[in-house]
């Protein structure tokens, strides 16, 4: 019922006037995308709005704890933050849809030229950084490095992103994070709790 009548609100928010952008954020989809065939209507109206998203002049946000949910939406993501977890079976997901996990070792063995000025903590002013792996088995070091995430720390995988500039003479080429993956740490929660989990005494 929720994925029925979410899709009719999509209709009609897609419908209203486009001289502004759209924004459609879905918080917590594993909680309502499931296999029913209302689900599978809703996933095909957002892999169509995301198809044609410029011309729409919308933009899509999906956030879940279940990556598995449509490998579809996954492919046509540009964008994809991971946050800590550590399910094997999430990370084989992810293997087969985004760019920067299937060619791993020979990439992020490049990341020195990326342009990334590290500082002493290997990050830098904007919280950026690229990961290196090995090359030996760097599916399961980069899953390592997932699982050590702390709190507010993601990987980013997005091909297009734009992340420094190469200069030779006056020509400035920007470069693209292509295969590479960036490291970012976030800005602390601002809660009433500070971001801490409650605990049993």
């Amino acid at each position: 019922m929720a994925c029925a009548l979410f899709n009719i609100c999509l209709s009609i928010f897609l419908a209203q006037d486009h001289t502004l952008g759209h924004i459609i954020a879905l918080d917590e989809a594993h909680r309502y995308m499931g296999e029913t065939s209302d689900c599978e209507v809703l996933t095909n109206s957002l892999l169509a709005a995301i198809r044609f998203q410029r011309h729409l002049g919308a933009r899509i946000i999906i956030s879940t704890q279940e990556p598995t949910i449509s490998p579809k939406l996954l492919d046509l993501c540009s964008i994809t933050i991971v946050h800590r977890f550590s399910s094997p079976d999430w990370l084989n997901v992810l293997t087969k849809h985004l760019a920067g996990i299937s060619n791993v070792s020979k990439l992020t063995n490049q990341m020195d030229s990326m342009g990334f000025d590290d500082d002493d903590d290997g990050g830098n002013c904007h919280g950026l950084r690229g990961i290196s792996v090995s090359s030996e088995d760097p599916i399961l070091d980069l899953f390592a490095q997932i699982v050590e995430l702390r709190t507010g720390e993601a990987l980013v995988f997005a091909p297009s992103a734009i992340v420094s500039l190469a200069t030779q003479g006056p020509k400035v080429t920007p470069r693209k994070l292509a295969h590479h993956v960036l490291r970012v740490v976030m800005r602390a929660r601002i809660s009433a709790d500070g971001g801490r989990s409650i605990m049993a005494v």
